[in-house]
């Protein structure tokens, strides 16, 4: 009797040995997947939400769609892409070339754009700015081909005259792009012809415009002009006050 009650003894602590060890594992390996995903949720969540853009056509018919930037993330970029569109993509190149044309794609992570991927979304045409009375038109596909520009706003940046970052779009045409500081700043892209000046690497150049009333777009527009001999395509003031 007593070795039998000494076996059964050694079988009941071996299982309770076992059922410990299970739930340990189990919650160590639970714990480690929710931290895992966490971290990963973390990761992604910093700059995904909704990035409303404007849509440039070039002088050569690049279309480019310009991420609408801010100061606060998650929208603290100043990034541009070739794009095109699935369906009705002469129709909004039209568009583009006479007026303001403003896209909201899906919900997506930044990182995506910052990362210089390319990949495609369902996106809603605005004709006019989507958040200030601009009519929605359609819904398509907008395909993200290739980053021309990819800058991080960076709020403590501040110069004495306004800079100016110039990159190619193609072999023919390059735009230039206000490098936005710290406030009172603003947004302005201007489409610029093959100036030649940007070196045999096609790297970014710098300009310095002397733009002294930030406050007013019609001084803006006028001393870009007599900087670089040509009006903005896109200004935007009220972003940046």
């Amino acid at each position: 009797m007593i070795k039998i009650a000494s076996s059964i003894a050694l079988i009941l602590f071996a299982v309770l040995m076992f059922l410990i060890f299970s739930n340990n594992s189990g919650t160590i390996q639970a714990s480690g997947t929710t931290s895992h995903a966490s971290h990963d949720s973390q990761q992604s969540s910093k700059y995904m939400g909704s990035h409303g853009m404007a849509l440039l056509l070039s002088p050569f018919d690049d279309l480019i769609a310009h991420h609408l930037p801010l100061y606060r993330a998650p929208h603290d970029y100043q990034i541009l892409y070739k794009v095109s569109f699935t369906e009705n993509n002469d129709i909004i190149s039209e568009m583009a070339a006479n007026g303001l044309v403003t896209i909201l794609p899906d919900n997506f992570d930044l990182k995506r754009l910052i990362d210089k991927n390319s990949f495609s979304i369902n996106a809603t045409i605005y004709d006019g700015h989507f958040e200030r009375g601009g009519k929605a038109l359609f819904t398509t596909n907008i395909n993200f081909e290739k980053a021309v520009y990819v800058r991080q706003i960076i709020l403590n940046d501040s110069y004495s005259e306004t800079q100016f970052d110039i990159t190619y779009v193609s072999k023919d045409t390059q735009l230039a792009i206000h490098v936005i500081d710290k406030k009172p700043s603003f947004d302005a892209l201007v489409w610029m012809i093959n100036t030649g000046d940007l070196g045999p690497n096609n790297e970014t150049a710098k300009k310095t415009c002397n733009v002294n009333n930030i406050n007013d777009d019609v001084m803006i527009s006028s001393a870009i002009y007599e900087c670089l001999s040509i009006m903005p395509s896109y200004l935007e003031l009220d972003d940046f006050k």
